[in-house]
Formats: structure tokens, C-alpha cells, sequence
């Protein structure tokens, strides 16, 4: 089972916020760590640890501009940053 930790910026209504994560976290069956609000830097340390394999966020604008680690995808010429993942496994898709 892989861990989750909830990143909520400072500058967002909680409440809101963490229900959908919550439910997020839920129905994808992940562990949940802890929910962090305001400080990317704890978000990060987590990840860099390995404690955690997945940050749930509500939105992508959510995360902040200049996070580290993330993923650049190379392809087609264009630069685009896929999020903030490190040593992550993938939990096998079931196909029914």
C-alpha cells in the first residue's frame, strides 16, 4: 500500500480542501500520513525520506511554481513539468 501526505496551502479554504483529498486518498486506498498545511518545505523533507510515496493536492496550481524534485518530460521539444515525484512504484492497474 503506498503512503499519501495531503499538501493544503496556507491561502485555501481547509475544509473544503481536505474533504476532497480525503476522498481522493479513500478511493484510491492509500495510506494516509498526514495532511500539511502551509509549508512545502515538511512536504518535501517527507519526500526526500521516503516516507511518503504520493502528494495529494486539490489543484495543480496548488503546488508551488519552483518545487523540487519533479519530472521534466523531454518529448516533442517542449518543456513540461509532470509534478512532484520521486522513487515513486506504481500500484498495479486492474483490468476487469
Amino acid at each position: 500500500m503506498e503512503t499519501a501526505v495531503i499538501y493544503i496551502p496556507s491561502d485555501v479554504d481547509y475544509d473544503q480542501v481536505a474533504a476532497r483529498c480525503l476522498a481522493h486518498v479513500t478511493e484510491s486506498g492509500y495510506h494516509l500520513d498526514s495532511i500539511v498545511q502551509g509549508r512545502w518545505t515538511d512536504v518535501r523533507r517527507l519526500m526526500w525520506s521516503g516516507k511518503v510515496d504520493v502528494v495529494v493536492v486539490d489543484e495543480e496550481g496548488h503546488l508551488p511554481a519552483r518545487r523540487s524534485p519533479r519530472v521534466e518530460i523531454a518529448a516533442n521539444g517542449r518543456r513540461r513539468v509532470a509534478g512532484p515525484v520521486a522513487g515513486r512504484r506504481r500500484r498495479p492497474r486492474i483490468i476487469r
